[in-house]
């Protein structure tokens, strides 16, 4: 139980580490792909001094995982550009749903009934986070964004199989974006750039990357994929507090019921899970 313990908190370190996300990448005033770059390469000269001589492992799964890291990067990081930060963070953490799709598909474990409550809680919060903005210019951001959801549930639900290094897989996903973008890098150079900005950019590699994955991989091993997923929605909620409170970015009103929507229901889904195992263990 102490274990368990442990890693809830070190996966709730992590998501405190992710949350600084939202309001870092609307600090920096160049481009998505730039911003994507220049946070790979510092995270991966910081997992280069953390991991220092030794060679990362590689296997199936670890690579899997870091295309799973790589892509959830870029992606939140393009959405926060072409939507509200709320909504890219909040379609992100539709990750729990999708978690429960790929224990079904492939560990062939049944969603409970609580879990398809959740399911279609989190349905109707997404629905209402697109209702408003098609036409707006926002549902690619939206989209994407939702996209993002998909590969972070591959982040949680690969590192829980054994023969899985969420480090070497951090290393490897920031390896993959530099090199994938540093074409880019090099034919669209930034052309000035503020000391904020500086600042933010390396607390985008060291604290929302680095700090961020080192905390998650002590905690995953710890507990179930489906908890940790849930565990991580308090990024849903600061994330967009800390865009909120410091830019005045607020979502419409729809936007707002869907976002209490899916907080509730990954809330429930915890309750009710923790619920089970306490039953479970009583019953021995």
């Amino acid at each position: 139980m102490k274990t368990k313990i442990n890693a809830n908190i070190y996966i709730l370190l992590a998501a405190l580490c992710w949350s600084s996300g939202g309001i870092l990448v609307k600090i920096i005033s160049f481009d998505p792909f730039n911003i994507a770059f220049f946070r790979a390469l510092i995270g991966l000269i910081a997992f280069g001094i953390y991991l220092k001589k030794s060679i990362p492992k590689l296997n199936r799964k670890i690579i899997l995982s870091a295309l799973c890291i790589a892509m959830t990067n870029v992606l939140f990081v393009i959405a926060n550009k072409l939507t509200f930060a709320a909504n890219a963070i909040i379609l992100q953490y539709t990750a729990p749903i999708f978690v429960i799709f790929m224990d079904f598909f492939i560990n062939k474990v049944k969603a409970t009934r609580h879990q398809l409550l959740t399911i279609l809680l989190c349905t109707v919060g997404v629905v209402l986070f697109f209702f408003n903005d098609i036409g707006t210019g926002k549902i690619i951001g939206n989209l994407i964004a939702l996209f993002s959801g998909i590969t972070f549930a591959g982040v949680f639900f690969i590192n829980r199989f054994k023969n899985s290094s969420t480090v070497d897989s951090a290393f490897l996903s920031n390896f993959m974006i530099v090199i994938v973008l540093l074409p880019f890098a090099i034919i669209n150079p930034i052309k000035s750039i503020t000391i904020n900005e500086s600042i933010a950019v390396f607390l985008l590699g060291t604290i929302q990357v680095f700090m961020a994955y080192i905390f998650f991989s002590k905690g995953i091993k710890g507990t179930s994929s489906i908890n940790a997923s849930l565990i991580s929605i308090i990024e849903a909620v600061l994330n967009p507090l800390w865009v909120a409170i410091f830019f005045n970015e607020l979502p419409n009103t729809l936007s707002f019921i869907g976002f209490f929507i899916i907080i509730f229901a990954s809330i429930y889904n915890t309750f009710k899970e923790n619920t089970i195992e306490t039953d479970v263990k009583n019953s021995k």
